[in-house]
């Protein structure tokens, strides 16, 4: 049973270009243009605002990226031969990011819309990627897939229908990577959904011939990460490669990554009296509030940004970035 819906969101986040980064402009500058072009950088200044930042490679998002490269394109393309790969790491360390980036440029390889007529948009799914809700259960698993590709039978039907239409679907849109986020809130272990969920994922990877891409928080402490070497239990995780994110090491410790890091990140930002010096004067201070994680850095200054041009300061400082709360977590670290 093929599904039924149009191009999918991500399918078309996937495909649309980026909007050029605006010409960094000092007050001196901007004051120098006419008025039209003042207000078409500024037009262009929001527009860039609105739109994600670019992924960051860190040394460490790059090997992964490339490890995940090898591994998807050097996997057994066979019934039962479903393969995938694990990243783990803290909350705010930049998984989902990371994924995200990934199942984007993997989507764009496989999916070349020139050639694709109408009806290869409808059926064409190359990459399925959802997010978890806290403890899902093998029918919420099953739901979101469904949904995402956009079957009529998603949110209804009994398990085992939900299964085969999730198969048939994968399969019926020539799906090569499925990517589940946040899972680390399935039940690895002490509860009954446990096998079955931990099941769902094993026919999912044998009987649609896919690329299974997991991410979450802690994976050493679940039953997947060590089925492999219990007794007796399914070696799942044989099949899969496993990848750590870490957070960043700390300017004291002898390496640069992190102001180089900084400097990446504030090359985006977007104000007129800006010295884009963070990476100089404050590379400490940013790390002692983020604590090596590139997500809370991002949307740190992110937020930096946005509230600068609201209050009309132009610029950011410690002082001003003291005013901005960042994720509870790393706020309970500090």
């Amino acid at each position: 049973m093929t599904p039924a819906n149009a191009l999918p969101k991500f399918h078309a986040a996937a495909a649309l270009p980026r909007p050029e980064r605006p010409d960094r402009l000092n007050r001196a500058e901007f004051d120098k243009l006419s008025k039209t072009r003042q207000k078409k950088w500024l037009d262009e200044r929001t527009e860039w605002n609105q739109t994600r930042w670019p992924t960051i490679l860190t040394p460490q998002f790059a090997e992964t990226f490339e490890r995940l490269n090898d591994d998807f394109e050097s996997r057994p393309r066979e019934i039962g031969s479903g393969c995938g790969f694990i990243i783990d790491g803290d909350s705010g360390i930049g998984k989902t990011t990371l994924v995200d980036a990934w199942a984007k440029q993997t989507h764009r390889k496989l999916f070349d819309p020139v050639q694709a007529d109408a009806e290869q948009y409808r059926i064409h799914i190359p990459v399925v990627s959802v997010s978890l809700p806290e403890t899902p259960t093998s029918k919420v698993i099953l739901n979101r897939i469904l949904d995402f590709i956009g079957h009529p039978l998603a949110g209804t039907g009994s398990v085992e229908k939900l299964r085969t239409a999730t198969v048939d679907s994968l399969r019926a849109c020539r799906t090569e990577v499925l990517i589940l986020d946040e899972v680390q809130h399935i039940e690895f272990s002490g509860r009954k959904r446990t096998p079955a969920a931990l099941g769902c994922l094993k026919d999912l990877l044998n009987e649609a011939d896919i690329f299974m891409v997991l991410a979450g928080s802690n994976m050493a402490d679940t039953q997947l990460l060590s089925a492999a070497t219990q007794v007796g239990a399914s070696p799942l995780a044989a099949r899969f490669g496993y990848e750590e994110i870490t957070q960043i090491p700390s300017p004291t410790s002898g390496t640069n990554s992190w102001a180089a890091v900084v400097k990446a990140v504030e090359a985006n930002v977007m104000l007129r009296d800006f010295d884009y010096e963070l990476h100089r004067h404050s590379a400490d201070y940013l790390w002692n509030r983020c604590h090596g994680r590139l997500r809370t850095l991002v949307h740190l200054l992110r937020i930096a940004n946005l509230k600068a041009i609201r209050s009309g300061d132009e610029t950011i400082t410690s002082d001003f970035l003291d005013t901005i709360k960042t994720d509870s977590l790393t706020q309970s670290a500090a």
